[in-house]
């Protein structure tokens, strides 16, 4: 499909951290644009880190409270995370319908109840106007497939990697000396394996919310890394790249890809709940280090098959070639002021709860450094009492019999030298 001058609207809840559904958009919105599409987005919430980088690509968005006068008419596609709709696109749907509409396209990247923006949580919505709605896996479509009326297509969509990835020249080494750990939560088994592993002088880093980095994984930050452990979104990259990837995290995992365990990974979206019992540090990082040659080869086996089947590039557009128009009927204005409270309701939970990440990143973030400056003050109380066991050696020495004993001894010639050079100097 050419993307070539289609205008694209983009709704997600929140903008803020580096993670989930906000990768997606900033990912799939940089894509579009690359293929000459105009592309808006609109969120509840818009904040950093994740702003930064909005911004950096230009990207257009527009949140709740500027209430944009988007209309029908603006756009060909409005591709929907978590039922987020603006307003005026709402209320849109009650008034005559224009000749050309927009195709509805709604995303689902979670299967958890616990997070119900996921869910179609707005009654019949996505029914009356979805053209095709998405999953990321077919664990989610099997979960969430009893809140839809019985005849509705929920399609799988997995989840994309950027094409800079698959373009970028990576070959597996031989020798594991280095590794990334991605994870905004990691468990305690991986805190201590990097213990174990820096005794066996193999680096590691962890990237994310806790970690020594927390940034956007960028195909030249992924190639300084001979090995990746991590779950979602992540194992995309890698396998579009060609790195290693050991597929561990919080719901447990089933360590390094192979020719078993590939599908039943793929099918949770590599989230780990494939083999969900947690294993010892001992245990993961014996089954990293023996088994990194073994993935290095199946990595470098099924490389080609991971572009086609992940890369944005090659999964986009085939996906949107598919995608057919759908007769969208006039909405009851009741029904739509009922849209329009729920979406109300959803803005105050999701801004809320962007607030909230910010306070609670503040508190990771005080709590460093409180943890740094008590590092500092252990340090100047160790100097302190060498420098108090120093002066404490130094007295007992020159009150030994010893050091009394040698001042007797050199008494007589530092006179005797003071004598030679006041003689010399007259």
């Amino acid at each position: 499909m050419n993307f070539r001058e289609k205008r694209f609207l983009i709704t997600q809840p929140m903008i803020h951290g580096l993670a989930g559904s906000t990768m997606a958009t900033l990912e799939l919105a940089e894509y579009l644009q690359s293929q000459g599409t105009q592309v808006s987005v609109y969120t509840y919430f818009y904040d950093f880190p994740a702003r930064e980088f909005f911004e950096q690509k230009k990207i257009d968005v527009k949140t709740f409270a500027d209430n944009p006068e988007y209309s029908l008419r603006d756009f060909d596609y409005i591709w929907v995370h978590s039922q987020v709709l603006p307003v005026a696109i709402i209320r849109g749907l009650a008034r005559k319908l224009p000749a050309k509409m927009p195709k509805f396209i709604f995303f689902h990247m979670s299967k958890f109840d616990w997070i119900p923006d996921e869910m179609p949580y707005i009654w019949d919505l996505e029914e009356k106007i979805s053209a095709q709605s998405f999953a990321i896996s077919d664990e989610i479509i099997q979960e969430t497939k009893a809140c839809y009326n019985a005849d509705f297509s929920l399609k799988l969509l997995r989840n994309f990697a950027p094409a800079n990835f698959a373009k970028f020249k990576y070959s597996p080494r031989q020798n594991l000396r280095k590794i990334l750990i991605a994870s905004n939560h990691p468990p305690e088994e991986i805190l201590a394996l990097r213990e174990i592993l820096a005794g066996k002088n193999i680096k590691t880093v962890l990237l994310g919310e806790t970690g020594e980095e927390y940034k956007i994984i960028t195909p030249e930050f992924l190639a300084s890394f001979d090995a990746v452990v991590t779950i979602g979104k992540t194992v995309q990259y890698c396998l579009a790249m060609n790195v290693p990837v050991y597929v561990y995290d919080w719901f447990g995992g089933g360590g390094y890809l192979n020719d078993e365990n590939f599908a039943g990974m793929r099918e949770r979206n590599f989230s780990g709940r494939d083999q969900p019992e947690r294993q010892s540090a001992e245990f993961l990082a014996n089954d990293i280090i023996s088994r990194y040659t073994e993935a290095v080869k199946y990595q470098t086996k099924n490389h080609a098959k991971f572009v086609r089947e992940f890369s944005i590039d090659q999964v986009l557009p085939e996906i949107f070639a598919d995608i057919k128009s759908r007769k969208i009927e006039q909405f009851d204005k009741k029904y739509l002021n009922m849209v329009i409270n729920v979406q109300r309701l959803a803005q105050i939970r999701f801004e809320f709860g962007g607030h909230l990440w910010n306070r609670d990143r503040e508190i990771r973030s005080l709590r460093k450094e409180i943890n740094e400056m008590r590092g500092v003050f252990d340090s100047s109380e160790n100097l302190t009492r060498e420098n108090d066991r120093l002066k404490n050696q130094l007295r007992k020495l020159e009150n030994s019999k010893s050091f009394k004993l040698g001042q007797v001894i050199i008494k007589p010639a530092h006179c005797a030298k003071r004598i030679v050079k006041k003689i010399l100097h007259q």
